[in-house]
């Protein structure tokens, strides 16, 4: 066995330095994360099981951010305009709203 000694240093400057640092690095995902959350907005779903599969597809890419989601039905009938009264859905698609949190963690 080896016997040794561990020293811990402590410096202001470069504790302030890194906190810049991890601060531009939230900021740039917080960027990265809006376009894609934007682009997941804008996609429609056939099904609601996948709108969940590329929502937690992007939750496990977040690291300093928090993902919170809500699922909204769209209805597409099969005419233009107003559908008429007792008309059913052609096609259901399924769009997710995301609101992005920082993690305070």
């Amino acid at each position: 066995m080896v016997n040794q000694r561990w020293i811990l240093i402590y410096s202001q400057d470069a504790y302030e330095q890194e906190c810049k640092t991890l601060d531009k690095r939230i900021k740039h995902q917080e960027i990265e994360l809006q376009k894609r959350i934007k682009s997941l907005e804008k996609e429609l779903f056939s099904c609601e099981k996948d709108l969940q599969i590329a929502v937690k597809k992007l939750q496990k890419t977040v690291r300093y951010h928090r993902l919170d989601y809500q699922i909204h039905h769209k209805h597409q009938y099969a005419n233009q305009g107003r559908p008429k009264q007792g008309a059913s859905p052609k096609v259901i698609y399924y769009q997710a709203t995301c609101t992005l949190l920082q993690d305070d963690e």
